[in-house]
């Protein structure tokens, strides 16, 4: 959202001064990076990128500010090449001028000429008033400009960490599902192992039981009423069954 000079002519003075006051800190903290970066780009040191002398900079304005540590590179990146910031600067270059030419009337160095005229009534009471100049109104547009950017930054910012949150939560949710369903799965492949050794269990049983009728079938043939090789193999079998029975017996009581 962009916000012109007629919106910040209606904002209360209180406002104003804030706004003022933050302006104040970051041009001064800026002009005098600006600087530094200057002399650091005339250098022309060999081997040197951007970001060395990005990084050189900041040292030496660490070093030298008394506004504390460098935190404006985002404000300084917005100004740098905006004409406004340029236009603003000039004026303030002007001013300054205008005070180095008034100091050298006092010492009997210029013309009276270069004197700059007092201020009138009017004029000092606009600025007692807190309406900012046309320079400093362009400028503090462009710094809520940057405030604005900021803000915008830091809601998409919130956004992102919001829907990183919902992904995650999502995440463990599908994570959730899906144990439960392998667990699910586990537990079926186990019941259908149950069933399998049921089914295996009964067919075991069946054929215990054919057999058991087999050999009923067998022990009650009467020997005597075959002849030759049928009885002698009938014989055989019946001593078979016998012979397990026998067998079985004795491990049973054994165990």
């Amino acid at each position: 959202m962009h916000i012109g000079i007629a919106s910040l002519n209606t904002t209360n003075n209180t406002s104003l001064l804030v706004l003022k006051g933050r302006w104040l800190t970051i041009s001064a903290a800026v002009s005098q990076f600006c600087g530094i970066k200057a002399q650091q780009d005339r250098l022309r040191e060999s081997g040197k990128t951007e970001a060395d002398r990005m990084k050189k900079s900041i040292e030496i304005f660490d070093s030298e500010s008394n506004t504390g540590k460098w935190n404006y590179t985002h404000c300084w990146q917005a100004l740098s090449n905006n004409k406004k910031w340029e236009d603003y600067k000039s004026d303030k270059d002007t001013q300054s001028s205008k005070g180095l030419k008034l100091k050298s009337v006092k010492e009997g160095e210029a013309e009276p000429s270069d004197i700059k005229r007092p201020m009138g009534r009017d004029s000092a009471k606009k600025r007692r008033s807190g309406t900012p100049s046309d320079s400093e109104s362009q400028c503090l547009e462009v710094l809520q400009h940057i405030m604005n950017r900021e803000a915008v930054r830091k809601a998409d910012n919130d956004v992102a960490k919001e829907e990183q949150k919902a992904n995650q939560k999502l995440k463990l949710q599908l994570l959730q599902k899906q144990t439960e369903m392998q667990e699910r799965q586990a537990e079926l492949q186990e019941q259908q192992a149950e069933l399998q050794m049921r089914h295996l269990a009964t067919i075991e049983a069946k054929e215990k039981r054919k057999d058991l009728e087999t050999e009923r079938s067998i022990m009650d043939i009467d020997l005597d009423s075959l002849s030759g090789f049928r009885r002698a193999y009938y014989n055989k079998l019946q001593e078979r069954i016998l012979a397990r029975i026998q067998k079985d017996d004795d491990q049973g009581l054994s165990a």
